[in-house]
């Protein structure tokens, strides 16, 4: 089954839930401590109020995650004034904005949120699979292709996606 998207690369895994993380990252998702600088350049621009930055880094490379759609909130400031925005992104096979991690199999993957989510779901094609909820995630990439990434984050200010594609080439 394959994905439709601007470059055409995107390889949708035909994989039930359970095996989902197995398959394409690896047996294990796990928490990291190391913490990677972010990425060199400016992190992608969103609205106001809008989730932190995130990014996927291999140890050598790192990129910033495009958003995908959230819904976001700030606390209430002195004034008891608080700030909320929903905002819905186009489509991934729409967008050409989604970096590209491009890394061998077997490669350790860490993805950083800039804060600590309460949830976090992997989807990738239209199988998905819970992990473990923690602002650094650790996995293995394993089966070649290129794979739309989606990460799903909840979290005490709202919900926010972030979206990237891992490409896994011959070692």
């Amino acid at each position: 089954m394959k994905g439709v998207t601007s470059a055409g690369l995107d390889t949708v895994l035909p994989v039930v839930r359970i095996a989902l993380v197995g398959v394409l990252l690896g047996a294990s998702v796990a928490v990291s401590v190391a913490v990677a600088a972010a990425p060199p350049g400016p992190p992608p621009k969103a609205g106001d109020p809008s989730p932190p930055p995130a990014w996927i880094e291999n140890g050598k490379t790192r990129r910033w995650l495009a958003y995908g759609s959230y819904c976001w909130s700030t606390p209430p400031d002195a004034s008891g004034s608080a700030g909320g925005l929903c905002a819905d992104m186009l489509p991934p096979r729409l967008r050409d904005d989604i970096p590209v991690l491009t890394v061998r199999p077997r490669s350790r993957l860490r993805v950083h949120f800039a804060f600590t989510p309460t949830a976090v779901s992997l989807v990738t094609g239209d199988a998905g699979a819970s992990l473990l909820a923690a602002s650094i995630l650790s996995f293995c990439a394993r089966a070649r292709g290129t794979y739309l990434v989606n990460f799903a984050v909840r979290a005490a200010a709202g919900d926010a996606s972030y979206l990237g594609r891992i490409r896994i080439v011959r070692g």
